[in-house]
């Protein structure tokens, strides 16, 4: 499953920040929660044929979620990676310093 169709009822993705085909970085919104979190996922689940990806539930694609004391050094981390959005990458950057809500509608 491509990351930017990995959306449930309360996670959407917002900016998906690195893809390499096989695994994704994305910063994602927490609707119940009104916030973001910076989550990864594998695109595609090689051990049971599963398009959906891993983690999933059921029918349903899931994202495991960084703890927030991981978000800078990982943006650091994939800064300059030939399938890193440079562009995304910097502007969740600049929203986690500024502390600001980036939301679905918004992009």
């Amino acid at each position: 499953m491509k990351p930017e169709d990995a959306n449930t009822k309360n996670c959407k993705v917002v900016k998906v920040l690195f893809n390499n085909g096989d695994f994704s970085i994305a910063y994602l919104y927490l609707v119940d929660g009104d916030r973001n979190v910076l989550g990864v996922r594998w695109n595609y689940n090689y051990g049971t044929d599963n398009e959906l990806g891993s983690p999933n539930q059921g029918n349903n694609p899931k994202w495991l979620y960084y703890h927030e004391d991981l978000y800078i050094p990982t943006l650091n981390s994939i800064g300059g990676l030939s399938n890193t959005n440079e562009q995304a990458r910097i502007e969740v950057f600049q929203a986690i310093l500024d502390k600001q809500i980036i939301r679905p509608d918004m992009v």
